[in-house]
């Protein structure tokens, strides 16, 4: 569940991670991504504060882009991704291969928690 909430002039969101997600998504890595990446050019909301199944985080007004809109602005979506995508965000282990699926996903298809036909 994600809740817009306003204190004062100030509005943040507030997480609340689904039952059983962390078993799909490592929340402390989660959490360690989310504040190098604002720490390395504000490429992802600040985080103010986590708790045991979920965090709170800043909050930016913005509206979602119409199909037709996209070809307008596909040249500034992909600098921004691309900033992204360099920035220099470390790894606690060091391994820096996308995870979800070597990490997870592979283990719910062994542990028979995902029908190995969707794949």
């Amino acid at each position: 569940m994600l809740y817009k909430a306003i204190i004062g002039d100030n509005t943040v969101l507030v997480r609340v991670n689904g039952i059983g997600t962390e078993n799909i998504i490592d929340r402390d890595k989660e959490i360690l991504y989310m504040s190098e990446l604002y720490e390395n050019g504000k490429l992802a909301p600040k985080t103010y504060c986590t708790f045991e199944n979920g965090s709170i985080y800043d909050y930016k007004e913005g509206e979602s882009l119409q199909p037709q809109e996209m070809p307008i602005h596909a040249v500034k979506i992909a600098q921004e991704m691309a900033k992204f995508h360099k920035a220099n965000v470390e790894p606690a282990n060091g391994d820096r291969s996308p995870s979800l699926f070597k990490d997870y996903i592979s283990k719910w298809l062994v542990e028979g928690m995902v029908d190995s036909t969707l794949f």
